[in-house]
């Protein structure tokens, strides 16, 4: 009874660990994948109480969600706190990206936000190589008037080399530094 009870602890300190730590800076073997990318979410016209708003710039705990196509499997990528998210614990093959979101919370009351893109938009992980998604700008703001969540939604991405400077001035003794870098562009979405 009591080994049953430290197997499942530890199990679920595996799966909180996998999901809280989605990715490390260092190449594990040589044939690994590695998605990094930057984001940042600006709000405004949303109601606010106090401290508590989705207005303002955004950078940390930003959600990026993932789907591989072949399998269905979903992955979820945290932001840190220069908005970096990134992970080498995808296999090489093609991905959705399909939404973005950001929940703020105080105490028991939070709110949230959420960017859905077109379901159209796969692109391809390598292996060994570097997948940059840029610099990804979304910016929303809520319509008092007609109560809509949000309008002028902009969502785009840019500034893969600032991306890849920025990464390898935070992480300058990362393997990964080494790779071939790959541009995905977002923006046509």
């Amino acid at each position: 009874m009591k080994n049953s009870k430290i197997i499942t602890m530890l199990t679920v300190l595996f799966i909180a660990g996998s999901i809280l730590f989605p990715g490390q800076t260092e190449a594990q073997t040589t044939n690994q994948t590695f998605l990094v990318g930057q984001v940042t979410h600006a709000g405004s016209g949303y109601y606010s109480w106090g401290d508590f708003s989705l207005n303002g710039v955004y950078l940390k705990d930003i959600v990026v969600a993932l789907k591989e196509v072949s399998t269905g499997d979903n992955y979820f990528l945290l932001s840190d706190d220069g908005g970096f998210f990134y992970t080498d614990r995808l296999a090489a093959g093609q991905y959705i990206l399909e939404n973005v979101n950001y929940t703020k919370s105080i105490g028991e009351d939070y709110s949230w936000i959420k960017w859905t893109a077109p379901e159209n938009f796969v692109f391809e992980i390598l292996s060994n190589k570097v997948s940059n998604l840029g610099f990804i700008y979304w910016e929303s703001e809520y319509d008092e008037v007609n109560e809509n969540w949000p309008v002028n939604d902009l969502f785009h991405s840019y500034n893969y080399n600032n991306v890849m400077s920025s990464w390898k001035e935070n992480f300058p003794h990362s393997v990964w530094n080494e790779r071939e870098w790959v541009n995905i562009p977002i923006s046509e979405l």
